[in-house]
């Protein structure tokens, strides 16, 4: 780990600049009033380096920065093992240094493997801080995952079918399995966008009197070849064209004057042969 204050050739101000290994994350629930709702801790060779996070309800916090500027911007997440470079803002307190970093100013030098972050307490030194809430955030998802699996298996064998139970235990185990394997082949991909594009790919492959073995194959073509070039395209803030405002239509013109009536007598002459079969409104009644 290194800690290094640099001149910025810009504006000649001091930039401190640490760099290294993250070595595990701390994550606590802290409001403040520009809207964040945790403070997070990345500990980057020992030293502990603190972030603030606005964290949805019901996602885990997760430390997300951009790689690259506009539209080829590529978003990732931060996990233990990775090397890296942040920008941070020095802060002493009571003689003790602590240092603060915003998503602007990572920069990931080498990606690592992907290692699940331990839990630890926030820190605000070199030291993690003593805290009451050193509670890890693994988020249970088992209502998640058991409501996904249940939807499946009504849209494969029906909702009053006795299969309905071990229809819901083979999606399960299908869905795990595809996670697993997705989230191993994208590792830049969040755990919660590795279970967001499988979960649907899975339930959309669902389609009531399929097997297990068409649904995974159904799914892995939506994985492969559906969610990455719309997640692209989602992703570079494309939309579709304005629709182009039609041209004004020219004033209508005045009906045409109808035709005069025939005389009642004569109508009354070229309908002398025919038969009367009842009213004579039936044809005012007919809907069409």
């Amino acid at each position: 780990m290194a800690i290094n204050v640099v001149t910025n050739p810009v504006d000649d101000t001091e930039m401190t600049i640490i760099s290294g290994v993250v070595g595990r994350f701390s994550f606590k629930e802290k409001q403040d009033q520009f809207g964040n709702t945790h403070q997070a801790g990345i500990q980057v060779d020992g030293q502990w380096v603190n972030m603030k996070l606005k964290v949805k309800e019901g996602f885990e916090p997760q430390i997300r920065f951009a790689e690259g500027k506009g539209p080829s911007a590529k978003w990732m997440t931060l996990d233990v093992g990775d090397e890296v470079k942040m920008v941070v803002k020095p802060n002493v307190w009571n003689g003790t240094t602590s240092y603060n970093v915003t998503s602007s100013n990572i920069k990931l030098v080498k990606k690592g493997n992907g290692t699940p972050p331990q839990t630890a307490t926030p820190s605000t030194g070199s030291k993690p801080a003593a805290s009451g809430n050193s509670a890890g955030w693994k988020k249970d998802n088992t209502g998640v995952e058991v409501g996904h699996a249940v939807s499946c298996a009504i849209q494969l064998v029906g909702v009053d079918s006795e299969e309905v139970v071990e229809a819901a235990k083979a999606v399960h185990t299908l869905t795990m399995r595809m996670k697993a394997e997705h989230g191993k082949a994208h590792p830049e991909m969040s755990e919660y966008d590795v279970g967001a594009s499988v979960g649907h790919a899975v339930k959309n492959a669902c389609v009531f009197g399929s097997n297990i073995k068409s649904v995974e194959a159904v799914a892995r073509n939506i994985l492969e070849n559906v969610i990455p070039d719309v997640t692209a395209f989602v992703k570079n803030g494309n939309v579709a064209p304005k629709a182009e405002v039609p041209a004004k239509a020219p004033p209508a013109k005045a009906p045409a004057k109808p035709a005069a009536k025939a005389p009642a007598k004569a109508v009354q002459e070229l309908d002398s042969d025919l038969d009367d079969y009842g009213d004579d409104s039936f044809d005012d009644q007919v809907p069409f």
